[in-house]
Formats: C-alpha cells, sequence, structure tokens
C-alpha cells in the first residue's frame, strides 16, 4: 500500500524542465523559416549552422517521440487510478455490508488488484525517468543548438551590416552617376533646343523658297498657258495649210505622174539610139587601138633611132636608163658608184615610178637608195638637181617627214609596181638605183 506514495514521492522529487525564455529560443518541433537575404550573402552562413539544423531537426523527431510515449504513460496512469478508486468503492461495499458481516474475499481480491496495478505503475514510473532523462539531454542539445544558431544570427547580422554597407555604397554610386546623368541630358536637353531653333529657322526660309517657287510655278503655269494656246491656233493654221498642200500636191501628182509616163516613153527611145551609137563607138575604139599599137611601135624605132641604146641590164625609161645594183652601200657610197658609171642616183617621178618600184621589187628587202636626200637639214632635194618642191612625190602615210642632218630617202616596193619612200639614216646600208643617158 506504500509503493504508490512513495512512486509519487519519487516523481514529485523530480523538477520540473523549463527554459528561460529571456535568453532561449523557443522550439516548436518544426523549422524556422529562413531570412530572406541576398543570394551572394546566404553562402556566408557556413557549414556549420547546416549541420546544426540538421540535429535539431533529429532531436526534434526524437522528442515528438518520447512525447507520444509518455502520453500513453499517462493514459496508463490514469487507467490505474480508476481500477483503485473501483477497487476502494468495492472494499466500502464489502465493508459496509448489509447483513453486517465483513467479507474479506472481495477485498483481498481488491488489494490484489491495486497490488498489480502499483507493481504496473512502478514499471511505468521507470520508463517516465528513462523518458524523462530523454527529455533532459534533448533540452541540452537543444540550448546547444541555441547557441548555435544565435553565433550563426551574429555571423549572418555581421553580413548583413556588410552588405547593407555596400549597398549604400552602391547608392552613392548611382547617385553620383545619375547626377552626371542629368548633366548630361540637360546638355542634350540644351543642344536639342538649339537644334529645333536652327530648324526652325529652316524652316520658315524654305517656306518663303517655296513660296517663291510656287509663285514662279505658276507664273510659268500662266505662261505655259498662252504659248499653248498660240500652238494651237498654229497648228490649226498649219493643218489648214496642210489639207489645202495635199489637195495641190494631189493634183501635181497627177500632173507629174504623166509627165513621167511621157520622159519615160522619150528615154526609152533615147535608150535604143545610144545603144546603136555605142555599137559603132565600139567598132571605132578597136580601130583606134590598133592603130595606137602601130604608132608605139614607129615611136619606139624613132626614139632608139635619135637616144641610142642602154647597157646591158638596165631598163629604158622616158629616154634614161635605170640599173639595179646589187651590192648594199651606204647613201654616200651609192651616189659615188653611180658617177664612176657616168650617171646618178635615180629620180623618181611619176613618169618612171612605176618602172622604178619594180627595180626595188627585185632587191633583196624590197628597199633601194634613190637620189632623195635631206643632208643640208634645211630641205629635202634630189641629188641630180630637180627641182623638188615642184615634183613628184610618194612619201609612207603622205605625210612629208622633217628634213633632219644626215637623213636620206629610200624606195620601198610594195609589189611589182607601186610602193612609198621613207626617211632613214644615210649610213644604213642598202642597194640603189643609178640613172643614166643612153649610149
Amino acid at each position: 500500500m506504500t509503493a504508490a506514495p512513495a512512486a509519487s514521492a519519487a516523481r514529485g522529487s523530480r523538477s520540473p524542465v523549463t527554459a528561460d525564455s529571456s535568453d532561449r529560443l523557443p522550439f516548436t518541433g518544426t523549422s524556422s523559416p529562413e531570412p530572406r537575404l541576398p543570394g551572394r550573402f546566404l553562402a556566408l552562413r557556413g557549414s556549420s549552422s547546416k549541420d546544426t539544423k540538421k540535429k535539431l531537426d533529429s532531436l526534434s523527431g526524437h522528442l515528438d517521440n518520447q512525447t507520444l510515449a509518455l502520453d500513453e504513460l499517462l493514459e496508463a496512469v490514469m487507467s490505474a487510478k480508476d481500477m483503485l478508486i473501483a477497487g476502494q468503492m468495492e472494499i466500502l461495499e464489502a465493508v459496509s455490508g448489509g447483513n453486517g458481516t465483513c467479507d474479506l474475499t472481495e477485498l483481498e481480491e481488491g488489494q490484489a488488484h491495486i497490488k498489480s496495478s502499483l507493481g504496473e505503475l512502478g514499471t511505468e514510473a521507470e520508463k517516465l525517468d528513462d523518458i524523462l532523462k530523454a527529455v533532459e539531454s534533448a533540452e541540452a542539445a537543444i540550448l546547444d543548438g541555441q547557441d548555435e544558431i544565435t553565433k550563426d544570427i551574429a555571423d549572418l547580422n555581421s553580413n548583413l551590416e556588410s552588405a547593407k554597407t555596400e549597398i549604400l555604397d552602391g547608392q552613392m554610386d548611382i547617385s553620383d552617376g545619375l547626377d552626371t546623368l542629368s548633366d548630361e541630358l540637360a546638355t542634350t536637353k540644351s543642344m536639342i533646343l538649339d537644334g529645333q531653333g536652327m530648324i526652325s529657322s529652316s524652316i520658315d526660309t524654305l517656306s518663303s523658297d517655296l513660296s517663291t517657287t510656287k509663285s514662279m510655278i505658276l507664273d510659268a503655269i500662266g505662261d505655259l498657258d498662252d504659248d499653248i494656246a498660240d500652238v494651237s491656233s498654229q497648228i490649226d493654221v498649219a493643218k489648214t495649210m496642210i489639207l489645202d498642200g495635199q489637195t495641190a500636191l494631189g493634183s501635181d501628182i497627177s500632173d507629174l505622174s504623166t509627165q513621167l509616163t511621157n520622159v519615160e516613153t522619150s528615154i526609152l527611145a533615147e535608150l535604143s539610139d545610144v545603144d546603136t551609137k555605142l555599137d559603132e563607138l565600139q567598132t571605132g575604139q578597136e580601130e583606134i587601138c590598133d592603130k595606137i599599137e602601130a604608132l608605139d611601135a614607129k615611136l619606139d624605132t624613132i626614139i632608139s633611132k635619135l637616144m641610142g641604146s642602154c647597157a646591158d641590164g638596165s631598163m629604158p625609161v622616158n629616154g634614161q636608163c635605170f640599173a639595179l645594183f646589187e651590192d648594199s652601200s651606204n647613201f654616200e657610197d651609192a651616189q659615188a658608184a653611180c658617177e664612176a658609171q657616168g650617171g646618178t642616183l635615180a629620180t623618181m617621178t611619176a613618169d618612171n615610178a612605176a618602172a622604178l618600184y619594180a627595180l626595188a621589187d627585185m632587191a633583196s628587202n624590197d628597199k633601194v637608195w634613190i637620189g632623195l636626200t635631206a643632208e643640208s637639214g634645211t630641205a629635202w632635194e634630189w641629188v641630180d638637181g630637180t627641182d623638188y618642191p615642184s615634183g613628184f612625190m610618194d612619201w609612207d602615210g603622205g605625210t612629208e617627214p622633217s628634213p633632219a642632218s644626215m637623213r636620206c630617202g629610200e624606195a620601198e616596193a610594195t609589189s611589182s609596181s607601186d610602193g612609198n619612200w621613207n626617211d632613214i639614216s644615210c649610213t644604213a646600208q642598202r642597194q640603189f638605183i643609178c640613172s643614166s643617158a643612153p649610149a
């Protein structure tokens, strides 16, 4: 019967677990929300705070489990209490039975039941001691965790102060930037206002110019209308004249057609007469050609008798003998060789040009010396004294070259009867043509 008070005393001797709320944070069994900080400051909290939070979460779960066990123990104690009260009531009924006798059987059963309940209550009390020890251990761990959290919060506050300082410095930089931007905007505004003034002035000037131009265009349109009216009137007059001319032209064309028919008939008749006369002339021309050939033969015979004959290898042309020398010499030596033969370098004329070009065509390079020189440096001249300016000229390209010292003329054959003259250095080597009188 003394076990229950002993257990009660044992329980009563244990002081309740409390915490000073002035320096401890209340623990609710759930994780407290993390403060919202800029992303770059969250990393400053360190790994120790995260480890502490994990430990607290684990202790909180363990404490919840112990609390459930304590609730079950309290329910068992309350059940034992109810059983004790029921046993006492049975004892009282047994003591004050209606027959005046004391039946101890039920009392003994009640005592046995009470002893059994007290034994179970002692067992539960021991469990309660273990739970209280676990609670005290959890409390100590929670207090340690709160200290670590407090330290982490202090570090976080320090980091927040640093962040605040950096933010304030950034605000100062932004303020300075805004001031600079404000100055630049004011300058830009001033420039825009000046530009607007210039544009307004330009627009006024342009408007005045456009007004003047519009007036000029309107005047020109008025003049153009007058000109168009005049042209239209002239076109009407011309149209009338053209119509009248077409009528007259039609009549003239009819008359002209009649005249053309008459002329055509007359021309056909005349052409028939011309054909007859041409036949007669052709017959007479053949007779004349025969007579000319006979005269040429007689003339050659007469010239030969009058002029004598040319040496072998020489060509008689118009009373002169022309010979091509095979050896090449400069101009001076060629002239000396011709003089040794009793002649001079050949003078080319319109009458003998074909013959001399035929001789030049027989040269090795189709080029020969003739008696044309400008050694004086002032004018071209023939070595035999023939007048150059009034005589025959056949320069290449049709243009006489400027006379210069030591320049002489050559004849170049382009065919067996034609060619041209070139001016070259008098020291060049060429074959040459000599001219001499018949023997």
